[in-house]
């Protein structure tokens, strides 16, 4: 078992301007919960006791949006620092564990298979690993990923076929701080790849159960939702993210209640963000007005609707 996980939430957002001009990636909302919970409910299903994050970009707002949920305050950078550097700025807090998690605060990625990662997590663990790398299939559109050779061992990153996607999740030993020797730095380029070869550094392959979804852009944010509601639909267990839903929200009913009960948080005409959710009710039976610069907590449409340019919503087939 691993108690500690680390959420890098310290970014800009810049792809997903202008919206995270006023709220930080991490707080997104993404099926009524701010995306950085996603990752740290898969941390919680994996048994994980103490989730800290670090923030720099809109550090007052990502941490309003996250207490509620997380305890821990975050690890303010006063400059942004980048991956490893963002890892070294918690050391004090991170290697009082042999091992931690690290997890990218502002994606999405559903694992279904808990058993799986599990049993990487305690090979990491048993042979101490300096790090293992969580990665699935690589999708056409990401050009590049890890490739590595028949005992898992990390090699290089490539454009090649045969390389495979890193979702923004892995495992730390705490030796990595031996090696992260200045901030800002990245994790592979100034960290682990000049240690290939040197050290004990692994790529744990996910089967299909696992879903990765890119939510650098609003295009990709809206896609992301429409895909893991088709997901939800076709599921005839519970889904993902109806497990993360009740690690947070105790009195959560299911999906479709989750997908009926649309909460939608928007920008208002100055693009000033706004504190609160938009309710919409269950029986709701009418329009909803979403502005130019809004973002869509929750997919709650018809998969062709574009949520942009003043659209108004026929929310009637929700019933």
């Amino acid at each position: 078992m691993i108690n500690t996980g680390f959420l890098l939430c310290a970014g800009f957002g810049t792809r997903f301007q202008p919206h995270t001009q006023f709220i930080p990636k991490p707080a997104m909302p993404f099926f009524n919960l701010p995306i950085a919970l996603y990752p740290a409910g898969l941390l919680k299903l994996l048994g994980t006791k103490e989730i800290h994050y670090n923030s720099h970009h809109l550090s007052n707002e990502l941490e309003t949006a996250l207490n509620p949920y997380l305890i821990n305050k975050p690890v303010f950078e006063k400059e942004i620092l980048d991956s490893a550097g963002g890892i070294l700025n918690a050391q004090n807090i991170l290697k009082t564990e042999d091992h931690f998690w690290v997890a990218n605060g502002d994606s999405f990625v559903a694992i279904e298979n808990l058993d799986e990662i599990s049993f990487f997590m305690n090979e990491h663990i048993k042979r101490d690993h300096l790090a293992t790398f969580f990665c699935i299939k690589r999708p056409e559109e990401v050009k590049s990923g890890l490739e590595f050779d028949g005992n898992n061992n990390l090699t290089k990153i490539s454009s090649h076929s045969s390389a495979a996607h890193f979702i923004g999740f892995y495992i730390l030993n705490k030796r990595i701080f031996n090696y992260i020797k200045e901030k800002p730095s990245h994790i592979f380029k100034n960290v682990i790849l000049p240690l290939v070869g040197k050290e004990s550094i692994k790529v744990a392959y996910l089967k299909d159960s696992t879903r990765w979804h890119e939510t650098g852009s609003e295009d990709h944010f809206i896609k992301a939702h429409k895909s893991e509601t088709a997901h939800i639909f076709n599921k005839t267990d519970k889904s993902f993210v109806s497990r993360v839903h009740e690690i947070w929200n105790p009195d959560y009913k299911s999906d479709l209640y989750a997908f009926l009960n649309t909460k939608v948080w928007g920008l208002d005409e100055h693009a000033q963000a706004k504190s609160e959710f938009t309710c919409v009710p269950k029986n709701f039976n009418g329009d909803i007005k979403l502005l130019s610069n809004s973002v869509v907590a929750t997919h709650q449409v018809l998969p062709d609707q574009v949520f942009k340019n003043k659209v108004l919503v026929d929310a009637s087939q929700w019933n």
